[in-house]
Parts: C-alpha cells; sequence; structure tokens
C-alpha cells in the first residue's frame, strides 16, 4: 500500500478560519517561538500575513479582542480543538462551520473544549453531560486533568457554569470575524494553500514513507488502523498542530503552509552543533530527558510532573523532536514522547568530533 493510500489531504477554507484567529490573537508569540527554535537560517515571516494582522487590530472592537483572547488564547485554544470537526464532517467553509456550531449541542461544544493540551481523557457526550449538571465533578475534572494556568482552568470552569453563554459568545465572536475579516481574505488564503496542497501530494508520493515521517514525527509504516489526515493552513505559516481522537480512529495534522518547506526538507541542516548544544542547554529539556532516559512518558504526564503548562512543554518537545533527540511512539491510547538514546548518542559524538577536527 502507497503512502498516499494512508493520507487524506483535506482541504477546506474553515482551518484558516480558525487558524486565522488564533494568528491574530498570537501573532507575537508565535513568530518568538518559532525564532527561538533556530529553522536554519532566521525565518523571514510572510510580510502580507504580518500586515493583514497589523490592519485587522486596527479594526478590532474591545469585546472581539477579549473573545478572541478567550476563546483563542496562546494557552487554552478552545476554539483550535474544534477543528477535528472540518475533517470528521467534511465542512467546506466558514459559514459551513458556522452552521456546524449552531447545531452542536453545549455539551458536544465542551466535549472539544477539553480536548485543549495534553488531555488523553476522551470524554463522551454523556460524561460531559453529566458534569454540566454537576458543577462538583467539572470542578474535579479539570483541576485532575486539564493541564492550564489557573485563569484559562477558570475560564473552562465558566463554560460548565453557563453553557448557552459561552456557545452564544462563542457564535457572536465567529459571525463578525467572518462577516467583517475573513471573507476579504479568505481567497488568497485559499489561492496559496491550493498550490502547496499540490506540491506536498507530488512529494508524499515520490519519497513516501520517510518525507511523512519528517513531516509529522511519527512513524505510520506499520500502523493500518488510523486515518491520517492532513491539512494545509496560510495563517498557521510556520507552525503545527497535532489531533488525535482515538474513538474516531483519526489523527489530524495542521500543517502551517511553509512548514514542509522548512521543516521537513530542513531537517538535516537542523541538525548543527549549534542547535544540538542549544537544544540541551536548558535545564527544562535537561530534565525532560532524565525523565525520558527512565520510560516512555506522553505530554500531560511531563506538564503534570514538572508543573508546567501545554505551551511550555510543547516548546520544548519541539526543540528536542527536531533535533532528533527524542521521537514520538504511539502506545495503547496515548502518543509518548521517547528518548532515541541511539541517536542522542551517535549525535553528541558526531558534534563533538566536528568541533576538534
Amino acid at each position: 500500500m502507497g503512502v498516499m493510500d494512508k493520507i487524506i489531504i483535506h482541504h477546506s477554507t474553515a482551518y484558516d478560519f480558525l487558524a486565522g484567529m488564533y494568528r491574530l490573537n498570537n501573532n507575537e508569540k508565535l513568530i518568538a517561538a518559532k525564532e527561538e527554535l533556530e529553522l536554519g537560517e532566521k525565518v523571514k515571516f510572510n510580510e502580507d500575513i504580518l500586515n493583514w494582522v497589523k490592519a485587522s487590530r486596527m479594526n478590532l472592537p474591545q469585546e472581539i479582542k477579549d473573545g478572541l483572547d478567550l476563546f483563542f488564547n496562546y494557552e487554552s485554544f478552545f476554539g483550535i480543538c474544534l477543528m477535528n470537526d472540518i475533517a470528521d464532517k467534511d465542512i467546506k467553509n466558514a459559514v459551513g462551520f458556522i452552521s456546524h456550531i449552531e447545531k452542536l449541542s453545549y455539551a458536544s461544544i465542551l466535549s472539544s473544549f477539553l480536548e485543549t493540551g495534553y488531555n488523553s481523557d476522551e470524554l463522551t457526550i454523556e460524561q460531559v453531560e453529566e458534569m454540566l449538571g454537576s458543577h462538583k465533578e467539572a470542578i474535579s475534572f479539570i483541576e485532575k486533568t486539564i493541564t492550564l494556568p489557573s485563569k484559562q482552568k477558570w475560564e473552562l470552569l465558566q463554560f460548565f457554569l453557563d453553557p448557552e453563554g459561552m456557545r452564544n459568545r462563542f457564535l457572536e465572536l465567529l459571525r463578525w470575524y467572518n462577516a467583517n475579516i475573513f471573507m476579504h481574505a479568505e481567497k488568497n488564503a485559499e489561492a496559496v494553500v491550493l498550490k502547496q496542497e499540490k506540491e506536498l501530494e507530488k512529494k508524499l508520493g515520490v519519497y513516501g514513507e520517510s518525507y511523512l515521517k519528517l513531516l509529522v514525527d511519527i512513524d505510520y509504516s506499520k500502523s493500518k488502523e488510523r486515518r491520517l489526515v492532513i491539512a494545509l493552513s496560510y495563517y498557521y505559516e510556520v507552525s503545527n498542530l497535532r489531533s488525535i481522537r482515538e474513538c474516531k480512529g483519526v489523527d489530524l495534522h495542521l500543517l502551517g503552509y511553509r512548514y514542509p518547506e522548512l521543516i521537513a526538507e530542513g531537517k538535516h541542516a537542523l541538525l548543527s552543533n549549534v542547535s544540538i548544544f542549544k537544544a540541551l542547554a536548558d535545564e527544562t529539556r535537561l530534565n525532560i530527558i532524565k525523565l525520558l532516559s527512565e520510560r516512555p512518558w506522553y505530554g500531560n504526564e511531563l506538564a503534570q510532573k514538572l508543573k508546567l503548562s501545554n505551551s511550555t512543554i510543547s516548546y520544548h518537545m519541539s526543540m528536542l523532536t527536531m533535533n532528533g533527540l527524542v521521537e514520538t511512539v504511539r502506545e495503547d491510547n496515548k502518543y509518548y514522547f521517547s528518548l532515541n538514546m541511539d541517536n542522542v548518542k551517535k549525535t553528541l559524538c558526531d558534534a563533538l568530533d566536528n568541533m576538534v577536527k
């Protein structure tokens, strides 16, 4: 079976509908995070996107700014969790996505919001409905399971206390953003994505499993039961998002349209002496490596053990994974981070050899 038989490259402007709101709210943080990773030469971000962010922000009422920070916060990104629905329901555009949200129950929306970060506990709609009827259960679940800063945990709890108000506020944000900003930028974003989708399909067809592994950092060569969906986003640009729905056997990988160019094709360039030693010159990453030397850990475990937020763990794991020190392994219903000890030893030895030549 060829690699393209395992993959659906799903096209929809609804991905950029959500990604645009996330970029609008977190532009500076996304840029800082990617510059810290030193992707080969310093990344030059798309000037058209940067200008779009600047111009769009000038027209945002305070209520919309608050809504963006609530639903598309860098730490919690509740709205981004609904990207799974775009692939599941084959939603084509922003209008279709808004219509989809209008039909969802409170429990369905909250079930998606609870997928934020490294939370690996998949809840049924019925379980979420029970928590809507028992605030003590909701408080207990959020406190014990969700790895978020206190402010975002509090906001998530408010969704349970007033689910109707939560859905109405989310829909108001979606409708305003589509009518005032996204509908004017949708065609341009789609044109860029369509071009890159063709390139991606071509390269996957030529280079197969090895190129796929570089793209998603997971080896799917032996996985027959998973359905792999890849989508490209204009506003995600050089970022990536992985979302797993175990109950549906679906892995969604949302890649910025420049991600294949900068990450997959520049992978070997990243394995430089400077990049390797910078990856190791951090106390948190050394603590992560120490933990991973004992056994594989999944993201939520690491976040709770080290008392760090999802975004912080994600940043450090990106640094370690991109330098080949850590790999992702699927076991049971979770994706674990595992120390690639052979590669650690080889990489360090090669770097030292190069230094003393």
